[in-house]
C-alpha cells in the first residue's frame, strides 16, 4: 500500500534539481517586517510549479472553502485527561465526547480570535506571546491571521 520507497530512500535517490538550494543563508528572519526567500528546486515536489507559496491564513482559508464539513480538529475534554490515583494512565475517552470544529468552524474562531486582538490594538507586525494549552492553535492562526491578511 502507498509508495514503495521510503521518504528517506527518495530523499538518497533525488537528483540535485528536485533537492531544494540550502546553500548560502540565512534561513531566518527576525525582523518583523522581514521576507525570508523561499527555497524551491529546479524542478519536482519541491518546485515553485508543484509547491507554490501560501501562507497559513490561505491555507486555512482554502481547506474550509474546500471542505467546510470535514473535521479539522479533534480535542479530548481536558476536565477528563488525568491519571486515575495519581498513578495510571485513564483509558481512552470515546471520540463521541471529544470536541470537534470543522474547516468552516476552525475559520470561523480563527477570524474571531484575529478581531480580538484588533480590538486589543494589535498591528500588522506585531509580536505576542501564547500561554496555555487548550486551543492556543486558534490564538496562534487568528495572530497569523491578523498579522498576514487585513480583512478579518
Amino acid at each position: 500500500m502507498g509508495n514503495s520507497v521510503s521518504p528517506l530512500q527518495a530523499a538518497k535517490e533525488a537528483s540535485k534539481e528536485e533537492l531544494s538550494v540550502y546553500a548560502g543563508g540565512p534561513f531566518w528572519c527576525e525582523k518583523p517586517d522581514g521576507e525570508s526567500v523561499i527555497r524551491y528546486a529546479q524542478r519536482g515536489p519541491a518546485s515553485k510549479d508543484a509547491a507554490p507559496a501560501i501562507t497559513v491564513v490561505e491555507l486555512l482559508t482554502l481547506a474550509a472553502r474546500k471542505r467546510p464539513t470535514n473535521m479539522a480538529l479533534l480535542q479530548e475534554p481536558p476536565s477528563m485527561i488525568g491519571l486515575i490515583g495519581g498513578k495510571k494512565a485513564p483509558p481512552p475517552i470515546p471520540r463521541e465526547k471529544w470536541r470537534t470544529w470543522t474547516w468552516h468552524q476552525y475559520l470561523v474562531d480563527v477570524r474571531k480570535a484575529a478581531r480580538s486582538m484588533i480590538s486589543l490594538g494589535f498591528v500588522q507586525h506585531d509580536a505576542c506571546t501564547i500561554f496555555g494549552f487548550v486551543r492556543w492553535n486558534e490564538q496562534e492562526n487568528g495572530l497569523l491571521h491578523r498579522c498576514l491578511e487585513t480583512n478579518v
